[in-house]
Parts: structure tokens; sequence; C-alpha cells
């Protein structure tokens, strides 16, 4: 029923362009008006010329979003691409192992069964040498060889202890004696 501006009721308005006019003077109202016209005015161009640009902005970037997101789904499709021709290289070479190895097999097992008989007679046959006697060696050398060759490796002093299935942190022995 009322008009409404900004906020202010009718009766709002006409106390505040009576307190204008008697301020100003009647003189001077009309061009006061024309003033506040034209102010408004540049500001409702002013927020045009923003909104325009805002507007504007958000398109360049929506755009450079879309670029961004087919960008991201060719790489994907790229990488799915790549992911399944590894897997059926990796497939087939897998294959072509497991076939070489059946025929390693079979190869060494029939050359093992083959190589059996031999292996028995030349075992019968076969001799100590004679010179490993001629040899000359201190008693005490022999000693020293025994203790090397059947000493497990951390047994031997001045050599590192080198890693077993049994101990496989053994050569970090050096770490403790800090």
């Amino acid at each position: 029923m009322f008009m409404n501006f900004l906020g202010m009721g009718a009766m709002e308005i006409i106390v505040i362009m009576v307190v204008a006019l008697i301020i100003f003077g009647p003189d001077k109202l009309p061009e006061m008006g024309a003033q506040a016209g034209k102010v408004l005015r540049d500001f409702r161009n002013m927020t045009r010329e923003m909104t325009g640009d805002f507007e504007e902005s958000i398109s360049d970037v929506r755009g450079a979003m879309d670029d961004m997101k087919s960008t991201v789904a060719e790489v994907q499709r790229d990488t799915r691409d790549l992911a399944t021709s590894v897997t059926e290289i990796t497939d087939s070479a897998a294959a072509e192992v497991r076939a070489g190895v059946k025929t390693v097999n079979s190869e060494t097992a029939q050359a093992a069964a083959a190589a059996k008989p031999n292996l028995s007679a030349t075992a019968t046959a076969t001799r100590p040498s004679p010179t490993k006697s001629l040899i000359p060696t201190s008693p005490q050398t022999q000693v020293t060889q025994q203790a090397t060759s059947v000493a497990p490796p951390e047994a031997k002093k001045g050599a590192p202890a080198l890693p077993s299935k049994k101990d496989p942190l053994a050569d970090l022995g050096g770490f403790d004696e800090g």
C-alpha cells in the first residue's frame, strides 16, 4: 500500500525531503536532485561493468576447468590403455618363462637320469691324489687350515660377519660397538 524505498516508508521520505528543502532552499533543491540522479546513474553503470568483468573472469575460469577436466580424462584413458598393454606383455612374458622353465626342468631330469649310471661308476673309480701327501706342511699349519675351513664365517677373526638366512642383520654388528 505504502511505498518502501531503501527500507524507508513514505512518511520517512517526506520528512527527509522537507529537511532537504529547509537546508538547501528551493533554488538549489532541483540542482541537488540532478546531482543525486547522476551519482545514482554512475553507480549503476559501475556495478554493471563490474558484474560483466566478474562474469567474464568466471567464464574464463570455467573454460580452463573444462580444459583441465578433458586433459585429466585423456590422461586417465591413456593410463588405462598403458596398464592394459603392460599387463598383456607381462602375462605373455610370464607364460614364456613358465614354458622355458618346464623345458629346462624336463631336459635337466633327462640329463640327470642319463648321467646317474655314469656318476656311480666314476665315483668308484676315483682315488685320492698321491701329490697331496708330497706337500710338506707343519702341524701348526694343518691345525690352522682345519680351524679356518671348519669355523663359521662369524667366528673368523678380522673377517666381517656375512648375512645368512639364519641372521640377515649379521653385517650390521659393527653398529652395536659404538
